[in-house]
Order: structure tokens, then C-alpha cells, then sequence
């Protein structure tokens, strides 16, 4: 009976220790709340750009930053990429008279764009039935498609990848119009009908920023 109770005693000090120990650990990491300084912005959405209420409000201003004159009752973002291709939001505070001239301005801009694009569309639509219709027996090697679009897009956005992803997405993407075939562990595709194309317009006529 007394070694029951005595192996009983020597038990609970074991576990009081052992629980005293697992309280007493100290964290590693330490946190930090978002938007706490504006030096820790970076920490907002894991990095990424952000127009969530705290940075907005942060970024609001008393005044408005188009007359500099009226007080700011109003606030727009913004997302935009410079030329590294990073992305950030651009916040910018209105006074109620610029805000609905804001507004308009944007409303007319929308409309261009869409009678733009659906005008490319049409055009885009055109020729690749144009293309479609021609035919010919000469068959070339897919590396003269590549070479066309390249030509076609040169100096634009997507000059920057290489002539292998520009030759699969020619592949997945036109292989019927370009009458693309595997010959002999070989990719063809029909000279008279690469030479109709227009790649420029084929790819960019969903870019109102780019001109096709």
C-alpha cells in the first residue's frame, strides 16, 4: 500500500514538471499585425497588391488630388503593372464634382473599348475565314508559322517567350485553320495559309492597349 502511494507521488510530480515545462516554452516567431505602420504594408494579402479597407483608408487624402482645392469625399483604385511587371494598386481621392467627372470619363472610355474590340472581332473573324478558305498542297515545316508570328509580333509583349512555347501554342491553338500535321516525327502546316494570316491580330485584337 505505501509503494502504491508512494509511485502515486513520484507520478504527479513527474506529469506537474513536465506540464510546467510545456508552459514555460517560449514562441519563435513572432507576429505582427497587418497595417499596424505603413512600413509593413508588404505584409497585407501575403504580399500581394491590396485595396482592402485599412490600406484604402490609409492611403485616403483630406484634399483632393485632381483640383487640390475641395475636400475629398470619394476614393478610386486602381490596379496596374509597370514594366517589370509588377502590380500594384494606385489610390486617388476625389472631391464629389471631380468624382462624377471621373466617373463619366470612364463610362465614354468603356464604351470605346467595347466598339473597338467588338470591331477587332469582326476583323479577326474575317480573316481567319479568309484563311480557312484557302487551299494548297505545300506543306512546310511549323517553324515557318513560328517565324511569321514572330515577325508579325515583333517588339509586343510576348516576344519575350520562347520560339518552342510559340510553336505549341500555334499547335494548340490553330491546328485545324493551319491544316497543322505530324509527319514522320515532324510538324507541317499548310505555307499558303500561314502567309494569310495575320498573328498580330490574331492574338493581341483583345488588347485595346495595343494597336492591331
Amino acid at each position: 500500500m505505501l509503494r502504491h502511494i508512494i509511485l502515486t507521488l513520484i507520478s504527479s510530480k513527474n506529469y506537474s514538471q513536465a506540464t510546467r515545462h510545456v508552459v514555460a516554452l517560449k514562441p519563435t516567431i513572432i507576429a505582427r499585425a497587418f497595417h499596424v505602420n505603413p512600413l509593413y504594408r508588404s505584409n497585407c494579402d501575403f504580399g500581394s497588391p491590396c485595396n482592402c479597407t485599412e490600406c484604402t483608408e490609409n492611403a485616403k487624402r483630406s484634399i483632393c488630388e485632381v483640383c487640390q482645392v475641395r475636400p475629398a469625399v470619394n476614393q478610386s483604385s486602381e490596379l496596374s503593372r509597370d514594366r517589370k511587371g509588377i502590380s500594384s494598386y494606385t489610390f486617388t481621392s476625389f472631391c464629389e464634382q471631380c468624382w462624377e467627372k471621373d466617373t463619366a470619363d470612364k463610362r465614354r472610355r468603356g464604351r470605346e473599348i467595347a466598339q473597338t474590340l467588338a470591331s477587332r472581332k469582326e476583323k479577326t473573324d474575317k480573316m481567319m475565314k479568309y484563311v480557312r478558305g484557302l487551299h494548297s498542297t505545300e506543306q512546310v515545316p511549323i517553324g515557318y508559322a513560328v517565324e511569321k508570328f514572330l515577325s508579325d509580333t515583333r517588339s509586343l509583349p510576348n516576344s519575350c517567350n520562347s520560339q518552342r512555347w510559340h510553336q505549341r501554342d500555334i499547335i494548340n491553338c490553330l491546328s485545324q485553320d493551319l491544316q497543322i500535321v505530324k509527319v514522320r516525327n515532324r510538324y507541317m502546316c499548310n505555307k499558303r495559309r500561314v502567309d494569310g494570316m495575320d498573328f498580330k491580330l490574331w492574338i493581341f485584337y483583345q488588347r485595346p492597349d495595343i494597336e492591331v
